[in-house]
């Protein structure tokens, strides 16, 4: 089940607030991703009552869905605050990504004789992903085309060594090439940024998040916008 979240934007039709813990309530998985901005999509510093709201559907869902795993990704919306507690919440199957520094390590999920391997990119810039520059050899990745290409690169390559007959999931936040934008979502110039969908062709599956509208990219049908559940815009 994939889920944007966004918890932090207050609407009044429908209550984000009621929404987002009813959708806690219904949830009939095994792993559940959240890829897009997840205390706020308007400030990097939400306030207390997204923050309790945040803290009350990590509650919800591992109170009444023991055994789900949740992946959760900063947004570029989002402070790295949200990853103060990750070791805590690693142990009730809560699992927050607020930097790169581990992208070459999936979390694996095995049921019966079937592997899933996990991995998750964050909305990456220089700042939250040094390694990722340190790795490539001209040292001179700016954009986060470059960035995103050069990860997922890298992820392929450990992946087809240390876990070949395990299934592929990569959770990302960023925009793709081509992607259909709403008036809400941002726009960078000369699409410096939008990253090509044919980089995520080898994963077994792709989700992604930043754009709120559902949406598949690419041609072979492995990589998703989920969108969000919540009206954004009017558009």
């Amino acid at each position: 089940i994939e889920h944007e979240s966004g918890v932090g934007k207050d609407l009044v039709m429908p209550s984000q607030v009621e929404a987002t813990m009813l959708d806690g309530g219904k949830v009939l998985a095994d792993v559940v991703w959240n890829a897009d901005d997840l205390a706020s999509v308007d400030t990097v510093n939400p306030g207390e009552k997204s923050m309790r709201l945040m803290d009350k559907f990590y509650y919800d869902l591992h109170k009444n869905f023991p055994r789900v795993h949740l992946f959760v990704l900063k947004g570029n919306h989002d402070s790295l605050r949200i990853g103060y507690n990750k070791s805590f919440l690693d142990l009730h199957n809560i699992h927050l990504c607020s930097d790169a520094e581990n992208f070459l390590e999936p979390f694996e999920i095995k049921k019966g004789n079937e592997v899933l391997c996990v991995y998750q990119l964050p909305y990456l810039n220089q700042l939250n992903a040094p390694q990722i520059c340190e790795d490539n050899s001209d040292g001179k990745l700016h954009s986060q085309k470059e960035l995103v290409g050069s990860a997922c690169e890298q992820i392929l390559k450990s992946h087809e060594k240390n876990h070949k007959k395990c299934f592929s999931l990569l959770c990302a936040h960023l925009t793709t090439f081509g992607s259909i934008k709403s008036a809400y979502d941002e726009h960078a110039v000369g699409a410096i940024d939008d990253v090509d969908s044919s980089v995520f062709e080898k994963f077994n599956y792709t989700a992604l998040g930043h754009i709120h509208k559902f949406q598949k990219c690419g041609s072979k049908g492995c990589v998703y916008y989920s969108g969000s559940p919540f009206p954004y815009y009017f558009d």
